[in-house]
């Protein structure tokens, strides 16, 4: 019978999550969720990850992988308690003032994704950072958000990825940022994106990027569903193309999937976004074992666990991308993350 570890890996969260472990296990992870802030929320997050955040819908997960929303959360209640009994005993911090809010652009992003901007000098801005005219919101993710904007020193539109304050906060969250923009900056290859500079203002790091037309693989699929065999193998060959660039350097991308697979302008040409979770093939201290990111429906079996990775592990999820362009939805596909992750 295993033990849990210090701190657990996504699968033992994710039995624990769907009372599959033995007593003692259960006692030993939900004292240690009591106690460790990181990994609670870790936990918080994985128990509301229902369904993806694909446009096509996923299939139902088998009976014998997935239990209730009921029971999932049921799991975290005593977690809960023990941690609201804790918070009542520490100070809390006085509400600040809120920021100047500016009307949302088309796009529907909140104003409060981008109220840490400086204030807008034209019409047709919603901001400034650093150098750069911030134009419009491109979409927001777990940590950052992406706008398009203008180079006021070199006047070119670029896309300029900032790290949200929430995440500017955490030394290792910025480290992480950081290691991104290093990472992708010194691969030049056709197959990933151009990065320009790396810079911080306000507190918050940034990159700005090559700004690019086209849509997500992830789009395409979603309306086409099905791709041609000579466009898989065109894409594919691309994505293969340059995840081997990558690779060479040492870079692992750590969450190859349609979203994050570009395709631009009329002809399609590939380029490899976001690195957000890379990291050097040799760096042990950023990301440590025992620490899972990624995409459930793409993640190689090794990452699931919260073991090392290499190289592989983004050629698995490469070859998951592939059976998606054929079959029309990934190997491992279900309602809940947790029954993704224990397939």
């Amino acid at each position: 019978m295993s033990i849990i570890s210090a701190c657990p890996g996504v699968q033992e969260v994710a039995r624990y999550l769907l009372h599959r472990l033995a007593p003692e296990e259960t006692a030993q992870l939900t004292e240690h969720l009591t106690s460790c802030p990181k990994c609670f929320a870790a936990v918080q997050s994985l128990r509301g990850r229902s369904g993806f955040a694909a446009s096509r819908p996923a299939s139902a997960a088998p009976a014998s992988f997935c239990d209730s929303p009921t029971r999932i959360g049921g799991a975290l209640a005593p977690v809960e308690k023990a941690v609201e009994a804790r918070s009542e005993t520490m100070p809390q911090q006085e509400d600040k003032p809120a920021s100047v809010m500016r009307p949302a652009p088309a796009h529907g992003l909140p104003p409060k994704e981008y109220a840490y901007l400086g204030p807008p000098q034209g019409a047709d801005e919603i901001g400034r950072l650093g150098t750069y005219r911030i134009l419009r919101a491109l979409g927001a993710g777990g940590m950052g958000v992406v706008f398009a904007a203008e180079d006021l020193q070199l006047k070119r539109g670029v896309a300029l990825k900032v790290m949200k304050p929430d995440y500017g906060a955490n030394d290792e969250a910025r480290q992480r940022f950081l290691r991104e923009a290093r990472a992708a900056a010194a691969i030049d290859h056709d197959h990933i994106v151009t990065i320009y500079q790396v810079g911080e203002d306000r507190g918050l790091p940034y990159l700005a990027m090559q700004l690019l037309q086209g849509e997500s693989l992830a789009e395409r699929l979603g309306r086409e569903k099905q791709l041609p065999i000579p466009e898989v193998l065109r894409i594919g060959r691309q994505i293969a193309e340059g995840l081997a660039a990558a690779h060479e350097r040492g870079v692992i991308h750590r969450d190859i999937k349609p979203g994050n697979i570009w395709l631009e302008g009329e002809r399609g040409r590939v380029k490899i976004l976001d690195f957000g979770l890379a990291r050097a093939a040799d760096d042990v201290n950023l990301t440590r074992t025992g620490t899972v990111m990624g995409t459930p429906e793409y993640m190689s079996p090794e990452q699931a666990r919260g073991k090392g990775v290499d190289a592989r592990s983004d050629l698995f999820s490469m070859g998951c991308v592939l059976y998606d362009m054929c079959a029309g939805q990934a190997p491992f596909h279900a309602n809940e993350s947790l029954a993704v992750l224990l397939a």
